[in-house]
Protein backbone atom coordinates (compact mmCIF):
# COMPACT_ATOMS: atom_id res chain seq x y z
CA UNK A 1 0.00 0.00 0.00
CA UNK A 2 1.04 3.40 -0.53
CA UNK A 3 2.59 5.91 2.19
CA UNK A 4 -0.04 7.94 3.00
CA UNK A 5 1.87 11.23 2.77
CA UNK A 6 0.40 14.74 4.86
CA UNK A 7 1.12 18.50 4.47
CA UNK A 8 2.42 17.85 8.19
CA UNK A 9 4.95 14.93 7.31
CA UNK A 10 6.08 16.86 3.93
CA UNK A 11 7.06 19.77 6.29
CA UNK A 12 9.18 17.62 8.47
CA UNK A 13 11.05 16.07 5.68
CA UNK A 14 11.20 19.75 3.90
CA UNK A 15 10.97 22.41 6.59
CA UNK A 16 10.57 24.23 4.03
CA UNK A 17 3.71 20.85 -29.49
CA UNK A 18 4.13 21.49 -31.99
CA UNK A 19 4.48 19.50 -28.99
CA UNK A 20 3.22 20.78 -25.42
CA UNK A 21 6.51 23.28 -25.15
CA UNK A 22 3.46 25.39 -26.48
CA UNK A 23 5.12 28.47 -26.48
CA UNK A 24 7.02 28.69 -29.33
CA UNK A 25 10.00 27.07 -27.24
CA UNK A 26 12.51 25.15 -29.19
CA UNK A 27 13.34 22.08 -26.92
CA UNK A 28 16.43 19.88 -26.57
CA UNK A 29 16.15 15.96 -25.82
CA UNK A 30 19.04 13.61 -25.37
CA UNK A 31 17.03 10.98 -26.76
CA UNK A 32 17.28 8.72 -24.01
CA UNK A 33 13.99 6.29 -23.79
CA UNK A 34 15.55 4.47 -20.39
CA UNK A 35 14.69 6.68 -17.63
CA UNK A 36 15.06 4.30 -15.21
CA UNK A 37 16.39 5.23 -11.89
CA UNK A 38 18.26 8.27 -11.43
CA UNK A 39 21.69 8.32 -12.38
CA UNK A 40 23.10 10.70 -9.44
CA UNK A 41 19.66 11.54 -6.63
CA UNK A 42 19.72 14.50 -4.57
CA UNK A 43 16.70 14.45 -2.37
CA UNK A 44 18.13 16.57 0.99
CA UNK A 45 15.23 18.84 1.98
CA UNK A 46 16.31 22.45 0.88
CA UNK A 47 14.20 25.08 2.88
CA UNK A 48 15.21 27.67 0.85
CA UNK A 49 12.93 25.47 -2.04
CA UNK A 50 10.17 26.09 -0.09
CA UNK A 51 7.12 29.20 0.02
CA UNK A 52 4.41 29.03 2.46
CA UNK A 53 1.59 31.32 1.08
CA UNK A 54 -1.58 32.07 2.33
CA UNK A 55 -2.61 34.05 -1.05
CA UNK A 56 -1.99 34.15 -4.76
CA UNK A 57 -1.34 38.17 -3.88
CA UNK A 58 2.18 37.18 -1.76
CA UNK A 59 3.12 34.79 -4.37
CA UNK A 60 2.82 38.14 -5.87
CA UNK A 61 4.38 39.99 -3.70
CA UNK A 62 7.09 37.55 -3.20
CA UNK A 63 8.05 37.20 -6.93
CA UNK A 64 11.75 38.50 -6.84
CA UNK A 65 12.61 36.52 -4.28
CA UNK A 66 10.80 33.13 -6.18
CA UNK A 67 12.87 34.26 -9.60
CA UNK A 68 16.23 34.07 -7.99
CA UNK A 69 15.39 31.07 -6.00
CA UNK A 70 14.24 29.18 -9.38
CA UNK A 71 17.72 31.46 -11.38
CA UNK A 72 20.09 30.11 -8.08
CA UNK A 73 18.69 26.30 -7.74
CA UNK A 74 16.51 25.71 -10.33
CA UNK A 75 13.09 25.45 -9.09
CA UNK A 76 10.56 26.39 -5.92
CA UNK A 77 7.83 25.13 -4.43
CA UNK A 78 5.02 27.56 -3.60
CA UNK A 79 2.61 26.25 -0.73
CA UNK A 80 -0.95 27.51 0.19
CA UNK A 81 -2.45 29.30 -2.72
CA UNK A 82 -4.51 26.68 -3.62
CA UNK A 83 -7.14 24.60 -1.70
CA UNK A 84 -7.70 20.82 -1.98
CA UNK A 85 -10.95 21.41 -3.08
CA UNK A 86 -10.27 23.05 -5.96
CA UNK A 87 -7.85 20.49 -7.23
CA UNK A 88 -10.45 17.40 -6.77
CA UNK A 89 -12.62 19.46 -8.80
CA UNK A 90 -10.01 20.50 -11.57
CA UNK A 91 -9.46 16.23 -11.27
CA UNK A 92 -13.42 15.89 -11.64
CA UNK A 93 -13.38 17.89 -14.73
CA UNK A 94 -10.50 16.03 -16.63
CA UNK A 95 -11.92 12.45 -15.54
CA UNK A 96 -15.42 13.98 -16.88
CA UNK A 97 -13.94 15.15 -19.94
CA UNK A 98 -11.90 11.83 -20.66
CA UNK A 99 -12.96 9.05 -23.65
CA UNK A 100 -11.31 6.59 -23.77
CA UNK A 101 -12.09 6.21 -27.53
CA UNK A 102 -10.85 10.47 -28.25
CA UNK A 103 -7.26 9.91 -28.17
CA UNK A 104 -5.63 11.50 -31.11
CA UNK A 105 -1.95 11.04 -32.13
CA UNK A 106 -0.80 14.12 -34.30
CA UNK A 107 -2.31 17.47 -33.44
CA UNK A 108 -0.94 19.55 -36.01
CA UNK A 109 -0.53 23.37 -35.66
CA UNK A 110 -3.07 25.23 -33.73
CA UNK A 111 -5.48 27.51 -35.26
CA UNK A 112 -7.66 30.29 -34.35
CA UNK A 113 -10.86 28.71 -33.23
CA UNK A 114 -9.25 25.20 -32.37
CA UNK A 115 -11.48 22.89 -30.37
CA UNK A 116 -10.13 21.59 -27.66
CA UNK A 117 -8.63 17.63 -27.93
CA UNK A 118 -7.02 14.64 -25.93
CA UNK A 119 -4.12 13.35 -26.81
CA UNK A 120 -2.02 10.39 -26.28
CA UNK A 121 2.35 10.56 -26.89
CA UNK A 122 4.39 7.56 -26.99
CA UNK A 123 7.67 7.20 -28.51
CA UNK A 124 10.44 9.72 -29.77
CA UNK A 125 9.83 13.31 -30.53
CA UNK A 126 11.69 16.25 -31.60
CA UNK A 127 11.73 17.74 -27.97
CA UNK A 128 11.86 14.66 -25.90
CA UNK A 129 10.37 11.16 -25.77
CA UNK A 130 7.89 10.53 -23.88
CA UNK A 131 4.69 8.62 -22.66
CA UNK A 132 2.08 11.02 -21.43
CA UNK A 133 -1.92 12.05 -22.18
CA UNK A 134 -2.13 15.62 -22.73
CA UNK A 135 -5.70 17.25 -22.27
CA UNK A 136 -5.97 20.88 -24.01
CA UNK A 137 -8.16 23.84 -23.53
CA UNK A 138 -7.82 26.56 -25.25
CA UNK A 139 -9.52 30.36 -24.24
CA UNK A 140 -11.44 30.39 -26.55
CA UNK A 141 -13.69 27.15 -25.55
CA UNK A 142 -16.40 26.69 -22.68
CA UNK A 143 -13.75 24.10 -20.81
CA UNK A 144 -11.58 26.70 -20.17
CA UNK A 145 -13.50 28.37 -18.07
CA UNK A 146 -13.66 25.85 -15.45
CA UNK A 147 -9.63 26.13 -14.72
CA UNK A 148 -10.13 29.58 -15.53
CA UNK A 149 -8.89 31.56 -12.31
CA UNK A 150 -5.84 29.48 -12.05
CA UNK A 151 -4.66 29.84 -15.54
CA UNK A 152 -4.82 33.57 -15.31
CA UNK A 153 -2.66 33.09 -11.98
CA UNK A 154 -0.24 30.85 -13.50
CA UNK A 155 0.23 33.49 -16.77
CA UNK A 156 0.52 36.57 -13.67
CA UNK A 157 3.33 34.51 -12.31
CA UNK A 158 5.35 33.74 -15.49
CA UNK A 159 4.93 37.15 -16.91
CA UNK A 160 6.37 38.43 -13.56
CA UNK A 161 9.27 36.00 -13.64
CA UNK A 162 10.07 36.72 -16.68
CA UNK A 163 9.10 40.65 -16.32
CA UNK A 164 6.64 40.62 -19.06
CA UNK A 165 4.23 43.08 -19.72
CA UNK A 166 0.33 42.13 -17.73
CA UNK A 167 -0.74 41.18 -20.94
CA UNK A 168 1.79 39.20 -22.46
CA UNK A 169 -0.27 35.83 -23.82
CA UNK A 170 -3.65 37.63 -22.65
CA UNK A 171 -5.87 39.52 -24.00
CA UNK A 172 -4.39 43.24 -25.02
CA UNK A 173 -1.25 41.57 -26.56
CA UNK A 174 0.26 43.46 -29.08
CA UNK A 175 1.61 40.47 -30.91
CA UNK A 176 -1.91 38.67 -32.75
CA UNK A 177 0.00 35.37 -32.79
CA UNK A 178 0.61 35.14 -29.47
CA UNK A 179 -2.27 33.62 -27.07
CA UNK A 180 -2.60 31.76 -23.80
CA UNK A 181 -2.99 28.09 -23.56
CA UNK A 182 -3.83 25.33 -20.74
CA UNK A 183 -3.72 21.69 -20.45
CA UNK A 184 -3.00 19.06 -18.29
CA UNK A 185 -0.40 16.38 -18.53
CA UNK A 186 -1.05 12.47 -17.16
CA UNK A 187 1.79 10.44 -16.84
CA UNK A 188 -0.23 7.13 -16.50
CA UNK A 189 0.66 4.63 -14.12
CA UNK A 190 2.40 1.46 -15.61
CA UNK A 191 5.37 3.69 -16.98
CA UNK A 192 4.82 7.30 -18.08
CA UNK A 193 7.69 9.56 -18.06
CA UNK A 194 9.39 12.14 -20.07
CA UNK A 195 13.44 11.78 -21.25
CA UNK A 196 15.88 14.75 -19.70
CA UNK A 197 15.31 17.52 -22.35
CA UNK A 198 15.07 21.61 -22.02
CA UNK A 199 13.67 24.39 -23.63
CA UNK A 200 15.07 27.51 -25.22
CA UNK A 201 12.18 30.44 -25.66
CA UNK A 202 12.30 32.69 -28.55
CA UNK A 203 11.18 35.67 -25.78
CA UNK A 204 14.95 37.09 -24.64
CA UNK A 205 16.15 36.03 -21.41
CA UNK A 206 13.03 34.97 -19.53
CA UNK A 207 14.92 31.66 -19.27
CA UNK A 208 11.85 29.50 -20.20
CA UNK A 209 10.08 29.47 -16.59
CA UNK A 210 7.30 26.98 -16.39
CA UNK A 211 4.72 27.29 -13.78
CA UNK A 212 2.98 24.26 -12.86
CA UNK A 213 0.06 22.78 -10.71
CA UNK A 214 0.17 19.57 -9.21
CA UNK A 215 -2.53 17.52 -9.43
CA UNK A 216 -1.26 14.37 -7.43
CA UNK A 217 0.92 13.29 -4.64
CA UNK A 218 3.42 10.60 -5.18
CA UNK A 219 2.83 7.99 -1.91
CA UNK A 220 -0.71 8.51 -2.18
CA UNK A 221 -1.82 8.55 -6.42
CA UNK A 222 1.36 6.42 -7.49
CA UNK A 223 4.55 5.04 -5.29
CA UNK A 224 7.61 5.91 -7.95
CA UNK A 225 9.16 8.02 -9.94
CA UNK A 226 7.93 11.50 -11.14
CA UNK A 227 9.71 15.55 -11.83
CA UNK A 228 13.33 16.32 -11.95
CA UNK A 229 15.66 18.79 -12.62
CA UNK A 230 19.06 18.42 -12.97
CA UNK A 231 21.11 21.31 -11.19
CA UNK A 232 25.07 21.28 -11.52
CA UNK A 233 25.32 17.86 -13.24
CA UNK A 234 22.98 16.57 -10.55
CA UNK A 235 19.54 15.37 -10.73
CA UNK A 236 17.56 16.31 -8.02
CA UNK A 237 14.06 14.95 -7.49
CA UNK A 238 11.94 17.60 -6.76
CA UNK A 239 8.72 14.85 -6.44
CA UNK A 240 10.16 14.48 -3.19
CA UNK A 241 8.42 17.70 -1.92
CA UNK A 242 5.84 18.21 -3.46
CA UNK A 243 2.35 18.00 -2.69
CA UNK A 244 -1.05 18.19 -4.38
CA UNK A 245 -1.98 22.05 -4.76
CA UNK A 246 1.71 22.96 -5.05
CA UNK A 247 2.83 25.37 -7.74
CA UNK A 248 6.05 23.96 -8.83
CA UNK A 249 8.18 26.51 -10.40
CA UNK A 250 11.45 25.85 -12.74
CA UNK A 251 13.59 26.73 -15.30
CA UNK A 252 12.53 25.48 -18.17
CA UNK A 253 16.40 25.88 -20.32
CA UNK A 254 18.14 23.64 -17.36
CA UNK A 255 17.84 19.85 -18.10
CA UNK A 256 14.63 18.30 -16.94
CA UNK A 257 12.32 15.50 -17.18
CA UNK A 258 9.79 12.87 -15.49
CA UNK A 259 11.30 9.77 -13.88
CA UNK A 260 8.95 6.63 -14.85
CA UNK A 261 4.98 6.50 -13.15
CA UNK A 262 5.66 3.02 -11.25
CA UNK A 263 7.60 1.32 -14.67
CA UNK A 264 7.13 -1.81 -12.14
CA UNK A 265 3.44 -1.99 -12.71
CA UNK A 266 0.58 -2.88 -14.93
CA UNK A 267 -0.28 -0.17 -17.90
CA UNK A 268 -3.53 1.65 -16.93
CA UNK A 269 -4.32 3.51 -20.09
CA UNK A 270 -8.47 3.45 -19.48
CA UNK A 271 -8.99 5.87 -16.82
CA UNK A 272 -7.31 9.14 -15.77
CA UNK A 273 -4.66 8.08 -13.17
CA UNK A 274 -0.84 8.69 -12.26
CA UNK A 275 1.00 12.00 -11.82
CA UNK A 276 -0.76 14.71 -12.76
CA UNK A 277 -0.39 18.27 -13.32
CA UNK A 278 -1.96 21.31 -15.17
CA UNK A 279 -0.25 24.22 -16.60
CA UNK A 280 -0.40 27.56 -18.70
CA UNK A 281 2.14 28.63 -21.34
CA UNK A 282 1.89 31.23 -24.35
CA UNK A 283 1.93 29.64 -28.17
CA UNK A 284 2.35 31.50 -31.74
CA UNK A 285 -0.21 30.84 -34.19
CA UNK A 286 1.44 29.85 -37.12
CA UNK A 287 1.31 33.10 -39.64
Amino acid sequence: MAEQRTARSISQECPRSEEPGCDGRRAEGIGDLVVGELKAYDSRPQVSHLYEVTSFQEVYDRIDSIRDTVDTIGFAIIRGSVSGGDIERYKGRVRHLYSPVSDVRISGHYQRGSKDFQRLDLGEYPSSSRFARYFFFFSWNENDQHFLDINRAQMRIFNLLARQPSSFGLEGDDDDNRFRVSFVIQYPLGGGFMSKHREHSKVKDDKAYVVYLALTTRGIDYDKGGGYVVINDTMTDIEEHVLASDLVVYRGDMFHGVNGIDRDKPVVLNEVCGRMILTTQVNYFTP
